[in-house]
């Protein structure tokens, strides 16, 4: 094994990444349950609550688990090395402080902005280098997105720092949108990929069905950040809802369900979807839009980071992929209870519509805690054949 002189969780992105998303998804969600229930008092003068909520899921979790991924894969990608050792424990930290800064409300928001940035900036530089330097020019799309989702995030800060509201949820509902985008451009990649190695099968992507989900989701896009709700954009989800629908019909084969690591992925993409026809539907059917988000948020972010965390912490640290720990499968069932509480009972007893929300909010949080026990180890030992990684 290779002398190192860090820790074995900063061997590679995956491993800090991985573990603070997992505490995070914990910590943010009891407090915004808290807080919502008013059994805790947070210090929001210059920003609301539900929107400290959704910058902390995406910005927060989802961008540690963007950072993990892209940290790791960008190194088999391009076959150059990405930040270990200490220089990855910086960027880690200045997440680390933008995170625990923010939880303490909004009274340190300009201490959180400068941190939140530089680890955006940073993330953006580590990601960018190696693929530049190898000049692989297909990765561009990861790129931009990356680069949207620094710039998303600045404007958040200057509408607080400055005093414009409006440019908040701009900054959020771009950020729900760039990551769902991210996933479905990595997804159309990686799933057809996990299921050739599980199981031999090859899965066709269409031309036809990858330019009509990416037209449908730039105007979707565009559209709901301009003028959200309106006719333009119920058709583009439409769209991206057809396009990606038939692409999972078209990949469905039987085997996939007996593999949970290949089921999630699945299940996630559906989540996408049915939130697209959501948004296509809020509107005709009379119902929250709010529900439509959460099916992208909870439904797709959050059950496709799960089970892509699971899996590549597992294949990345020299285990069995087909011999996930008990923890994986469970803390998948919790989040997919909770995706059903917060996204499908609502439609069914809206009456109850606290109560869906605080249980899918508990589930949430016995899900990544589940999470936590099952590979806090893995994440932080070193790789069970000896290798370096």
């Amino acid at each position: 094994m290779k002398e190192t002189h860090y820790p074995t969780v900063l061997n590679l992105g995956f491993r800090p990444f991985f573990l603070g998303a997992a505490i995070v998804a914990t910590v943010s969600m009891s407090l915004w349950i808290l807080v919502f229930t008013g059994y805790l008092t947070l210090e929001f003068d210059r920003l609301a609550g539900p929107q400290w909520h959704a910058h902390e899921m995406l910005y927060g979790y989802a961008m540690a688990v963007i950072a993990g991924f892209l940290l790791t894969a960008v190194r088999n990608w391009t076959g150059k090395e990405t930040l270990r050792g200490w220089p990855l424990g910086m960027l880690v930290g200045l997440w680390l402080l933008a995170r625990v800064s923010l939880w303490l409300g909004d009274s340190l928001v300009e201490f959180s902005a400068v941190m939140d940035l530089l680890f955006n900036l940073a993330l953006v530089a580590a990601v960018c280098r190696p693929i530049i330097q190898v000049k692989q020019w297909r990765q561009l799309g990861i790129m931009i997105k990356l680069g949207l989702l620094f710039a998303g995030n600045l404007l958040f800060y200057l509408g607080v720092l400055l005093k414009h509201p409006d440019w908040i949820p701009i900054s959020l509902y771009g950020a729900l949108y760039l990551v769902v985008a991210l996933i479905l451009t990595i997804g159309r990649r990686v799933i057809p990929f996990f299921v050739r190695s599980a199981l031999g099968v090859e899965l066709a992507n269409s031309r036809w069905l990858d330019a009509a989900s990416l037209a449908g989701l730039l105007v979707f896009f565009i559209s709901e950040l301009v003028s959200p709700a309106n006719v333009i954009g119920q058709v583009a989800a439409l769209i991206v809802f057809l396009a990606n629908a038939s692409r999972l019909i078209l990949w469905h084969k039987a085997p996939v369900w007996g593999r949970p690591m290949l089921w999630s992925l699945y299940i996630a993409f559906w989540c996408i979807a049915l939130g697209f026809l959501m948004f296509a539907l809020a509107d005709i059917l009379a119902f929250s839009r709010l529900l439509a988000v959460h099916a992208l948020a909870l439904g797709g972010i959050g059950l496709i980071t799960v089970s892509m965390m699971g899996r590549v912490s597992i294949g990345h640290t020299g285990r069995d992929l087909s011999q996930p720990p008990p923890q994986y499968v469970l803390s998948l069932m919790f989040l997919l209870a909770g995706v059903v509480c917060r996204v499908l009972l609502p439609l069914m007893f809206p009456d109850w519509y606290l109560v869906w929300l605080k249980l899918s909010a508990a589930l949430w949080i016995a899900g990544f805690t589940i999470f936590l026990t099952g590979y806090a180890g893995i994440l932080t030992s070193p790789r069970v054949d000896g290798r370096h990684g």
